[in-house]
């Protein structure tokens, strides 16, 4: 299983600069991005402000990486109709057994957290 977090870069400063109205447009455009990126077997929800959680059943380490990358490609090549720029930072959670729902929370935050220090990057750590 795999856990992904994906979190917008940047977003108080879109929220600060354009308004919350964009910043809400960019996060439903955000949403359709995802629907069209993920397996039918796969479920995201909106995890806080601006992160998306993505929970990937029967997934393995490469499989789940080429996921996070495929949606941060999808983004940053999105034409959002708000015409501004919007890039994601993704963490990966990748478990081969059963663990808690806070044990892979934690490890995706983990992962998510040394993605966001560099921007727009994907980190992917196994459990």
């Amino acid at each position: 299983m795999a856990l992904l977090i994906c979190d917008v870069d940047n977003f108080k400063l879109i929220n600060d600069t354009y308004g919350h109205v964009t910043g809400d447009t960019v996060l439903a455009e955000l949403a359709d991005i995802l629907k069209v990126n993920i397996r039918r077997s796969d479920t995201a929800y909106r995890y806080g402000g601006e992160e998306f959680a993505i929970i990937m059943p029967n997934t393995n380490f490469n499989e789940a990486k080429v996921a996070a990358m495929r949606i941060k490609n999808a983004v940053e090549k999105h034409y959002f109709k708000t015409n501004v720029t919007v890039t994601v930072s993704v963490g990966v959670a990748v478990t081969h057994y059963r663990v808690s729902a806070i044990d892979i929370i934690i490890i995706a935050d983990k992962a998510l957290y040394i993605a966001k220090k560099q921007k727009n990057i994907v980190v992917c750590l196994e459990m």
